[in-house]
């Protein structure tokens, strides 16, 4: 497995981020498509950036826009572009995020439609050699275990599955059963640790609207990651994992630091473990 960093709580701030990052140790990170448009005429400079920071992109984040089936012509003409940028900076993966989740009358033409999208954007970037893969979040229109089950049953198998360990968790998903389920589909790991933030967990079947869980540094919070980590490495997961942190604007430093500090001491232990079984 391997490990990036992701640059979006830094907001616009982007040379900060890409500095910081740096710093810790970080030579992969996974940015924002605004990270990539504002150098969509300036690849000389993105390539300057990068290389005076030491880091290299391992996927952009997007939005989806899955339910916007009436402006789906616009959405289409957007995921081309950046498809085609992508392709033209040498960046292999994109990560959509699936857009706001809107109350629906029909749910069966909404998924229909819904499918129809997903698949026609995955072949925009598939078509740009680059591999799209879907994150399910909190508050869009993926989020729960059954409404990924309903999509990935129906799109193309080529499509990958972003795992948001915190979202995840908000869904109430068992994630060690979860990742086990999806352990051919899986490119691509959000991780974050979670703490309790309301007593009586709010039932998030159908969607929820009040987070459950705030997110927190990884290794101070309630999430088993030792259990994690061991499972992907029975798995021989190769992908990405990306420490990503949400609402830690006065310590951003410290929090990504130290996940990355304790990330790496559990994979080298797992390393270690490995090796001593095949002894």
């Amino acid at each position: 497995m391997k490990i990036a960093g992701h640059l979006s709580a830094w907001g616009k701030q982007f040379e900060i981020g890409l500095s910081e990052l740096s710093t810790m140790g970080f030579g992969h990170i996974e940015v924002g498509s605004n990270f990539i448009t504002s150098f969509e005429s300036a690849k000389n400079k993105y390539i300057e950036i990068m290389q005076k920071f030491r880091l290299e992109i391992s996927a952009v984040f997007e939005v989806g826009h899955f339910n916007q089936w009436r402006r789906r012509r616009e959405v289409y003409f957007h995921h081309d572009r950046i498809g085609r940028l992508l392709r033209d900076f040498g960046i292999k993966e994109v990560v959509i995020g699936p857009g706001i989740r809107m109350n629906v009358v029909d749910r069966r033409v909404y998924y229909s439609q819904m499918i129809t999208m997903i698949n026609e954007i995955a072949s925009r970037y598939r078509h740009n050699d680059v591999v799209m893969g879907i994150h399910p979040h909190f508050g869009s229109s993926i989020f729960t275990e059954k409404e990924i089950d309903e999509v990935f049953d129906s799109i193309a198998e080529d499509i990958k599955l972003v795992v948001d360990i915190g979202h995840l968790s908000e869904a109430q998903v068992s994630l060690l059963q979860f990742i086990d389920k999806y352990k051919s589909r899986i490119s691509n790991f959000h991780m974050k640790d979670v703490l309790t933030n309301i007593k009586g967990m709010q039932d998030h079947s159908n969607g929820g609207s009040v987070r459950c869980f705030n997110f927190c540094r990884i290794g101070s919070g309630e999430l088993d990651y030792a259990g994690i980590i061991n499972l992907l490495a029975l798995n021989d997961y190769a992908g990405w994992v990306t420490i990503e942190m949400e609402n830690h604007a006065t310590k951003l430093y410290q929090t990504m630091s130290g996940s990355k500090t304790y990330l790496e001491q559990i994979i080298q232990n797992q390393h270690l473990l490995k090796r001593s079984d095949t002894v």
